[in-house]
């Protein structure tokens, strides 16, 4: 119960809660409609270029190896480079390809054997340009012998 002497306080009391619970109901309601609207982000996907279907990815591979694929490339040419696992190159060969057409292509590389049992399979446009990273297509694979 209220004394009727201290009834004011009750008053103010309210009222300041009243006032508080308007102003963060509307501090609310402002940062619901000022959110900014969700950026249109353009994403830029890279068409595929080269095709790899043998071998598969962590495939066993045997000496020598026999790429098979199909590729398009703007220099009309295509490298093939096989590196172990520290980064190595064992080798390299290079297959003709159309310019600007989807070609099917064949590689067979002969290497040495490795002293890592895992290893990458890089094939890129020749020659490759690091600034355009839509010619590369890379396949881990394991050396069987």
């Amino acid at each position: 119960m209220i004394l009727p002497s201290r009834n004011y306080l009750y008053w103010i009391a309210l009222l300041i809660a009243t006032t508080i619970s308007i102003s963060v109901s509307l501090w609310g309601y402002h940062q619901i409609i000022n959110i900014p609207p969700p950026t249109t982000l353009e994403i830029k996907r890279l068409p595929k270029t080269i095709f790899i279907d043998s071998p598969t990815m962590n495939e066993r591979i045997a000496n020598p190896i026999r790429i098979v694929g199909r590729a398009r490339s703007e220099t009309s040419a295509i490298i093939a480079t096989l590196l172990d696992k520290n980064g190595v190159v064992l080798r390299a060969a290079q297959a003709p390809v159309k310019k600007n057409e989807l070609t099917p292509f064949e590689i067979e590389i002969k290497y040495e054997k490795p002293n890592t049992d895992l290893g990458l399979i890089t094939i890129t446009q020749s020659p490759f340009d690091k600034e355009n990273p839509t010619y590369k297509k890379s396949i881990l694979v394991k050396f069987s012998d």
